[in-house]
């Protein structure tokens, strides 16, 4: 179990957020964290971008970063002691503007939240375009969790609500080479990127707690979570 998870448990904060259900379903966040650790320096400043329930935030605050937390929605009452965490809430009449000044982050962060813009009225490129307004100039832009075309569990929840069950799909989905046009109108150049998270990892909460909330049985998803990634192709 790693300290931000003892962290959750010790304070009871897991009935909060659905991310902190199990041990396991709070493993997809592996990878944004390893990768968002190399990034953090002391005194920076980032934007929790579609911030929702503020997990991520909470993982940000607890490595020193002063966060601004943005969504349509109110702040998360468990942030409410953090100093260093702010909330601003957006204006759904304005999806796509953000309410910050030019330059005022070294950090943008989002965390399952580009492929959802279009729910709230607005559109994928005009918020790409406002992150690199908000962002300082050498600043980092960090998306995560942006659905795959080709995931296969994408095009399964396809198959399965056309066959009648009651299950959520993405209907915006990306490619490397779709991204990449995306980010055509911006001066953003791709420092490093990677598929992963090849499970469905919200699934295995319902799996016995032997399974899913102890470090035994999540060290081997996670290992053939991995193992699955690197058979993946990337598209």
């Amino acid at each position: 179990m790693t300290r931000d998870q003892w962290e959750i448990r010790r304070a009871g904060l897991q009935r909060h957020v659905s991310q902190w259900q199990s041990f396991a379903t709070f493993g997809q966040y592996r990878r944004p964290f390893e990768t968002s650790r190399k990034y953090l320096r002391s005194g920076a400043v980032a934007l929790d971008w579609g911030s929702g329930n503020g997990h991520f935030a909470f993982f940000l605050v607890r490595h020193g970063v002063r966060c601004v937390g943005y969504s349509f929605e109110g702040p998360p009452t468990y942030l409410a002691r953090e100093t260093l965490f702010e909330h601003r809430r957006g204006d759904p009449r304005e999806p796509v503007i953000l309410p910050f000044a030019a330059d005022a982050f070294d950090l943008v962060f989002s965390v399952g939240v580009l492929e959802h813009v279009h729910e709230a009225g607005g559109d994928a490129r005009g918020s790409i375009l406002e992150i690199e307004r908000v962002l300082k100039p050498g600043g980092h832009f960090l998306c995560f969790h942006l659905p795959n075309q080709y995931a296969w569990g994408e095009n399964l929840r396809k198959v399965m609500k056309r066959l009648g069950a009651r299950e959520e799909f993405h209907p915006v989905l990306y490619t490397k080479r779709t991204f990449g046009d995306l980010l055509g109108a911006t001066t953003f150049e791709v420092v490093e990127a990677r598929r992963y998270g090849f499970l469905w990892r919200n699934r295995l909460s319902r799996l016995p707690g032997i399974i899913s909330d102890a470090p035994p049985g999540v060290a081997l998803i996670n290992w053939l979570d991995s193992v699955l990634e690197r058979l993946a192709p990337e598209e």
